[in-house]
């Protein structure tokens, strides 16, 4: 049966969830990402300023002309400036890497959870399965 043969109670209550759902998610992202006590500004520009970072570190260490060029880069504090604009020192690139890629696998969890809630939703063909599916309203 697909969703419009459905019927209008139904229909009307999978589509307050998605909304519930699509607002639930716009809230986290901007409530930030928190990784190890620093909370990461998480919107889409956001995000894609932190993936040049992560690929700019990348670039910069590969770019060092010998081995102990390399170490000292690695050792240099890295400052980041968290959602509320507070810097935070951390005592090195590997730090920065790991938190910024620690950041990545979070936002990657938050979509991957939204994606399969907004399909189980979907895919919800009694009001007992989108409980099940949502949370009852």
């Amino acid at each position: 049966m697909t969703e419009l043969q459905q019927p209008t109670e139904l229909r009307s209550a999978k589509i307050a969830r998605r909304i519930r759902l699509e607002e639930a998610a716009r809230k986290r992202l901007a409530d930030g990402i928190d990784i190890d006590g620093i909370t990461l500004a998480a919107g889409e520009v956001d995000q894609q300023a932190f993936t040049r970072l992560l690929t700019l570190l990348r670039e910069a260490h590969d770019l060092q002309p010998d081995s102990a060029a390399k170490t000292t880069f690695m050792n240099t504090p890295q400052v980041i400036t968290d959602i509320r604009g507070v810097p935070h020192t951390l005592p090195g690139v590997r730090a920065l890497r790991l938190l910024l890629v620690a950041y990545g696998a979070a936002i990657r969890e938050h979509w991957t959870t939204h994606a399969t809630r907004k399909a189980a939703i979907r895919a919800a063909s009694t009001r007992e399965e989108l409980d099940a599916a949502s949370g009852a309203d």
